[in-house]
């Protein structure tokens, strides 16, 4: 599962900041969609899609 959000890179640095680690991308899916995804502190990999 993703999260829709409207920045995907600002949303995934504030993610990284807070302690959550890389995992993934972000990746080029389709025009104009990207997703990321990146491992909580409790080791759950949290999924975001946005432009």
């Amino acid at each position: 599962m993703y999260w829709a959000v409207a920045d995907l890179d600002a949303v995934r640095g504030q993610l990284l900041d807070a302690g959550c680690l890389h995992h993934r991308g972000p990746l080029t899916v389709a025009e104009g969609r990207r997703i990321c995804q990146v491992v909580d502190p409790f080791g759950a990999v949290i999924g975001l899609e946005g432009p």
